[in-house]
């Protein structure tokens, strides 16, 4: 089994290798995916935005891994999202879904792009 890091970090050299044998890249980029994921069977994307309360780093991620996953010949792709996005907010009690909606709505509206993206492609 091998595994690769694709980073979501600028300043990441395609196909540099860490010091534990890792080949790094980009994440949001669909040239690097296809590098790491030649010759393999799946991948798990588990992106997040670390302690930003914005971003659209699951769905930049999402729409680089989809074509390298098609280009690659992966079949099995598995995104790691988030209780509380798309459909299973509903589960939330009242005060934590609205906390939500307020102060994670970006992040969470992004994951479901990136959930949206992998679902129709597979």
């Amino acid at each position: 089994m091998r595994t690769d890091a694709v980073l979501p970090r600028a300043g990441v050299r395609a196909g540099e290798v860490d010091p534990g044998g890792q080949r790094l890249g980009d994440a949001t980029s669909a040239e690097d995916l296809k590098r790491a994921l030649a010759g393999s069977q799946a991948v798990v994307s588990a992106v997040g935005p670390g302690r930003a309360r914005r971003s659209d780093l699951a769905s930049r991620t999402a729409r680089a891994l989809v074509p390298a996953a098609e280009a690659t010949g992966v079949r099995r792709v598995v995104v790691l999202s988030a209780f509380g996005v798309g459909d299973t907010l509903r589960d939330y009690k009242a005060v934590p879904r609205i906390a939500i909606r307020l102060l994670l709505s970006d992040v969470f509206g992004d994951k479901a792009v990136a959930d949206d993206l992998a679902v129709l492609t597979g």
